[in-house]
């Protein structure tokens, strides 16, 4: 990614190296970089496989926001009933002002 940020530094319309960034951005699930990567692809060249791939990183940002009960509990989302009750329970006891 270092690489890819150098070479934007010598040339910022160089569309291989924004591309290569937004991937790694995405791999690294950090989506608002990907998103603003993809977007100045798009001002460059508008075609519609560009125009996808900043889809695709807009939807995956706007699911990032959104809250995964299973990882706030941290258990699988292939868990149990019983392993999600013991989960809830040790959060529980943990945030609960009652308890110390």
């Amino acid at each position: 990614m270092g690489d890819c940020t150098s070479a934007l530094n010598l040339d910022a319309t160089y569309i291989k190296a924004l591309l290569r960034r937004a991937q790694c951005y995405s791999a690294l699930q950090n989506y608002e970089e990907a998103v603003n990567d993809y977007e100045a692809v798009v001002k460059i060249s508008d075609s519609k496989e560009y125009n996808r791939l900043l889809l695709e990183a807009k939807i995956e940002l706007k699911k990032s926001k959104r809250k995964d009960y299973y990882k706030i509990l941290g258990v699988s989302r292939s868990a149990s009933i019983d392993e999600i009750r013991r989960a809830y329970l040790k959060k529980a006891k943990i945030h609960h002002p009652g308890t110390a």
